[in-house]
């Protein structure tokens, strides 16, 4: 069994400036392997580290694992954008520049989902500015359409957040 390809030494001063710089995510491949790192509220870990094997090439039907398929994934077409002129579509948008979070924690559950249903006043996410964290509120009675901002990814004053369409 081979080693690990990089210098733990040098992973940790990497991880480091990852978490110093506030960079959400990095990655690192060669033909030997590939690292990825994404910080998630404040700190870092690696999420995937592993070597790059030659794997074999079957079909569906030549596959010997159940269940499994080794043929690339096939991406459904994304969910129609919810239009600005539509007047049945209220659009959240962020009051401030700050970092963007789905829920209170990593661990919690998202205070919305696409598909569920919010009631004016129930909070929908945090934007989190100069370490204060921002609760937004919904503003109208309705169905989430869409989510566009990425959980702990950072949001620009007046951008999307979320399209409720208002029941």
């Amino acid at each position: 069994m081979r080693g690990f390809p990089v210098d733990k030494e040098d992973l940790k001063e990497l991880i480091k400036y990852i978490a110093e710089h506030d960079i959400s995510e990095f990655r690192l491949e060669n033909k030997e392997f590939n690292v990825t790192i994404k910080r998630q509220y404040g700190g870092s870990r690696i999420v995937q580290s592993e070597a790059i094997m030659p794997q074999p090439q079957w079909t569906a039907q030549e596959n010997p694992i159940q269940g499994a398929s080794l043929l690339p994934e096939q991406k459904a077409a994304p969910p129609e954008e919810p239009d600005d002129e539509d007047d049945s579509i209220h659009f959240i948008t962020s009051p401030i520049v700050g970092t963007f979070y789905r829920s209170p924690s990593p661990t919690s559950e998202p205070f919305a989902e696409e598909g569920g249903a919010v009631k004016v006043g129930s909070i929908l996410c945090i934007v989190e500015a100069m370490k204060l964290m921002n609760e937004i509120p919904s503003e109208v009675n309705g169905t989430v359409v869409k989510i566009f901002a990425e959980n702990a990814q950072p949001v620009e004053f007046g951008e999307k957040l979320m399209a409720i369409r208002v029941e």
